[in-house]
């Protein structure tokens, strides 16, 4: 029954699925984030495809002053490839 509700990739994301914490600069502070891997490179897919950086993606959620920016990342990253 899993095959049927599970797309085939599933497995395979989930091996190294651990949350990792990346280091940036937000305005001149060091902050970091910390998300799943599959949301980082999605993130990193997202930029390439609007031509931008993964900085300019995080300043533009940040300056909306969500309470959580890894979460406001998620969401981000689940509504633009939910458009594809």
């Amino acid at each position: 029954m899993s095959k049927e509700i599970l797309p085939d990739h599933f497995h395979a994301e989930m091996i190294d699925s651990l949350p990792k914490k990346r280091s940036i600069n937000l305005y001149g502070h060091p902050t970091s984030l910390t998300m799943e891997p599959y949301f980082w490179k999605q993130l990193n897919q997202i930029a390439i495809e609007k031509e931008t950086s993964v900085q300019k993606i995080i300043e533009a959620i940040d300056q909306l002053q969500p309470r959580n920016l890894s979460a406001a990342l998620r969401v981000y990253v689940l509504l633009e490839k939910s458009k594809s």
